[in-house]
């Protein structure tokens, strides 16, 4: 995981399996480890043909992978192909989100595109800390390449994204020597909660 300066202000951790042959029992150490750290790691993201008949019930709820462009969640597939035929998957818990389509450009900003269930929550999450929540089932500056530039909402701070990370760039003249335009229109704004979940790297002063 690459939290940085985040990390203890992370809340849940999403275990990722879907490397095959990979045991599932990796999976449970890395949540163990991550509930450990005070963590809550209830959270699959994997994929039906990595899952097959596993039990994956040591996790709240599954988000799947299902590039079918079919953006509702009760659409999610939870079967897998095997000797010609469709499988249930093993016993799971529910499922929290999918993503729909794998990583496409908007406005020239590379993203995923995902559906989450926010009752899977509610029960005992305020809707700030829900939002929180989503911005975590996000990889962290997935959606912004190196160079981007993105400040957060009502905010006049400009960062630069540099190898995953964000660089407050310390001045106007600073931030258009680094290729900032001067009017801000290459400027992305985000939810300052996005922000807050992009690594922080170092001032950019010169």
């Amino acid at each position: 995981m690459n939290c940085g300066a985040e990390w203890d202000g992370v809340e849940v951790a999403v275990v990722d399996w879907e490397i095959p042959d990979t045991p599932f029992w990796r999976a449970e150490s890395l949540a163990d480890a991550l509930t450990a750290a005070g963590k809550r790691a209830e959270i699959l993201y994997s994929r039906t043909g990595i899952i097959r008949d596993t039990d994956t019930r040591r996790f709240k709820g599954l988000w799947l992978a299902q590039f079918d462009e079919n953006p509702e969640l009760a659409s999610t597939r939870l079967t897998y192909r095997e000797g010609g035929q469709d499988k249930p998957i093993g016993p799971h818990g529910a499922v929290a989100g999918k993503q729909w389509r794998n990583t496409h450009s908007v406005e020239g900003v590379q993203i995923d595109a995902d559906t989450f269930d926010l009752s899977f929550w509610e029960d005992d999450m305020s809707d700030a800390q829900i939002d929180a929540r989503i911005v975590a089932l996000v990889k962290a500056g997935a959606g912004f390449g190196d160079g981007a530039f993105i400040r957060a909402d009502g905010a006049d701070e400009v960062y630069k994204i540099v190898r995953g990370q964000r660089r407050w760039l310390l001045d106007g003249p600073t931030a258009q020597k680094h290729g900032m335009a001067a009017d801000q229109s290459n400027v992305h704004v985000v939810n300052p909660v996005t922000l807050l979940a992009i690594p922080e790297g170092s001032v950019i002063d010169e």
